[in-house]
């Protein structure tokens, strides 16, 4: 959800439009790149650094979280398996 090329970094997914931080929460966000573009980071590390908590699904959007906000954020499972087929 925050793979800018996907998206062409639509900032929404970065919940840009929400005005009370306390309310921005990510679970299992995946970024779906190894890096980021240096022309993105600024917004990104902006945008990150407005959220309360944030957990990633893979280990280099810990590594880009960390990088863009200096901050250690968990990763956890993507939420399609978190439930079984029959669930």
């Amino acid at each position: 959800m925050w793979n800018y090329p996907l998206t062409n970094f639509d900032t929404t997914y970065l919940l840009d439009f929400i005005t009370d931080n306390n309310k921005k929460v990510s679970y299992a966000a995946s970024f779906g790149v190894k890096t980021i573009d240096d022309k993105y980071k600024e917004t990104y590390a902006k945008l990150l650094s407005e959220f309360s908590s944030i957990s990633v699904r893979e280990s280099t959007g810990v590594s880009i979280v960390r990088e863009l906000i200096n901050k250690d954020v968990p990763m956890v499972a993507d939420p399609v398996i978190l439930l079984t087929s029959d669930e």
